[in-house]
């Protein structure tokens, strides 16, 4: 058992190594691939402007980012293997040793029960721990990947068994067929659910008369639509209130 924390812990970081290993290429190879890609399909505005090496230098920086990376991780590997098996040679010896010590003790003194230590027992015991403790080792990536999966699902699940402040579905509430037309925002605060700390709308007000055409007029981004999304009712705001005025006819 003594060689057991080392072994465990090498074949884990080995493991560990090997998958940061595989989503590190992919990344470096993906984007010297997307300089390619751009490049040869504006190959025509590429050369027109004379920037051949410029996009062979952006390619070379990517692939030697790569390289870079790839040395480091072979580095690694190289020492989660070596750790590995030298605590295997290790345990050999030790376990060996150890064994021999026993068996010989059990023999002066005569043991011939079950309970007495034989070779055949040794050397079952000592590849039982050996290979136990490799095989664990390899489950860790595994476990690791088990418990990114529950974290992921109960993200999914929290988004599936949420209940929505505003109801779509629902029947309640009042329709008419007739609106006036007046709509007045009443010093609304509003920010996105997902984005609380991007506050849109700070103590806004605003008021629009029957028949009265209003522009809205803005960059991109500056919550023209939102006012829209407001009075649809696809979100509620922080603060204050919508007033849309209606025609109630009298029959």
């Amino acid at each position: 058992m003594a060689g057991f924390p080392v072994i465990l812990g090498s074949v884990t970081f080995l493991q560990k190594v090997i998958k940061e290993k595989e989503g590190s290429d992919d990344r470096h190879y993906a984007a010297a691939g997307g300089i390619a890609v751009e490049v040869l399909s504006a190959m025509r505005t590429v050369v027109s402007l004379n920037g051949e090496q410029h996009e062979i230098s952006r390619y070379d920086e990517r692939l030697h980012t790569a390289e870079g990376s790839a040395a480091k991780m072979a580095f690694q590997m190289g020492v989660g293997n070596g750790g590995m098996f030298g605590a295997m040679f290790a345990l050999y010896g030790l376990g060996w040793w150890y064994g021999s010590q026993v068996v010989a003790s059990a023999m002066e003194a005569n043991c011939n029960g079950d309970n007495c230590m034989t070779g055949g027992k040794v050397v079952t015991v000592f590849f039982a721990v050996l290979m136990g403790s490799m095989a664990i080792g390899q489950a860790g990536p595994s476990i690791q990947a088990l418990a990114t999966a529950l974290e992921a699902a109960g993200r999914i699940f929290d988004t599936i068994e949420r209940v929505p402040k505003i109801d779509a579905m629902s029947s309640e509430g009042s329709t008419n067929d007739f609106v006036e037309g007046a709509l007045t925002f009443e010093n609304i605060v509003f920010a996105y659910p997902t984005r609380l700390e991007n506050v849109v709308y700070q103590d806004l007000s605003l008021k629009i008369k029957p028949g009265e055409n209003v522009a809205l007029v803005g960059p991109s981004g500056e919550g023209k639509s939102t006012l829209i999304s407001l009075v649809l009712r696809f979100y509620d705001p922080q603060g204050g209130t919508v007033v849309l005025m209606v025609k109630i006819y009298e029959h």
